[in-house]
């Protein structure tokens, strides 16, 4: 069973109890625990950010413990390909303001050819239209 790519949202909703998303966030993880999970070195990034002002950087440092150690994700470095397709995307979808994180992301998910990603943004299923977004 292929993973599934998770952006940063999910993380931060599952991570942090008090976020409106928890219980949603929480579902997706456990009924997808068997495929696995993969995220970019951009969405842990992000996610240590936001769990930092979130949940505290407790919160946060053991997050990236946690997926630097392998047990929550496999983190994928973004390739400079994933940074030149994600512009061309940035501009192509100008209407919608994507997050240089996000658009690089798409580029990053299509150059491994994951087909199934879990997030609350609506971007993904612009963006993705060929991938099964879970969540959004």
């Amino acid at each position: 069973m292929p993973p599934v790519y998770v952006d940063t949202g999910i993380w931060v909703a599952l991570l942090d109890a008090a976020d409106q998303h928890h219980d949603r966030a929480k579902r997706i993880i456990q009924d997808h625990q068997a495929a696995g999970f993969v995220s970019s070195d951009l969405v842990v990034g992000e996610a240590v950010t936001l769990l930092r002002r979130s949940a505290g950087p407790k919160v946060a440092a053991d997050f990236a413990r946690d997926v630097l150690d392998h047990q929550t994700c496999e983190m994928v470095r973004t390739e400079e390909t994933d940074w030149r397709k994600g512009m061309d995307l940035l501009e192509q979808y100008k209407e919608h303001r994507l997050s240089s994180t996000d658009a690089a992301s798409f580029a990053l998910i299509r150059r491994l050819d994951i087909k199934k990603v879990a997030s609350f943004d609506k971007h993904f299923q612009i963006v993705l239209t060929e991938r099964e977004v879970i969540g959004a």
